[in-house]
């Protein structure tokens, strides 16, 4: 498959993602994938995915990654940047509405 594919992820951005330190996990928390605990491994490499914040062995995050660009559970775009939500203030009242300067 070709490194430039836009439905996979390239080698560096999935080498990039943020571990998830072993002390901080907890004794139920197990990878979705393979479904392995991942306090029973001695050293567990764990990955959390941006935005949507799930977590994964980094093995087999990486082999879903390199095929895909979405977090297996929830479909989030793992690449894109996210914006904050668009909010409408078409009805928010103004400053000068409030009567509070005069």
């Amino acid at each position: 498959m070709d490194s430039t594919n836009s439905d996979r992820c390239s080698d560096t951005f999935i080498d990039s993602l943020p571990r998830v330190q072993p002390k901080t996990l907890k004794n139920e928390d197990a990878c979705p994938i393979c479904c392995s605990n991942f306090k029973e491994d001695e050293y567990p490499l764990v990955i959390r995915l941006p935005h949507c914040g799930h977590m994964f062995d980094f093995e087999c995050i990486s082999m879903w990654l390199s095929k895909n660009t979405t977090c297996p559970m929830c479909r989030d775009n793992v690449t894109e940047k996210k914006n904050l939500p668009e909010v409408d203030v078409s009805k928010a009242e103004l400053e000068e509405d409030w009567g509070m300067y005069g």
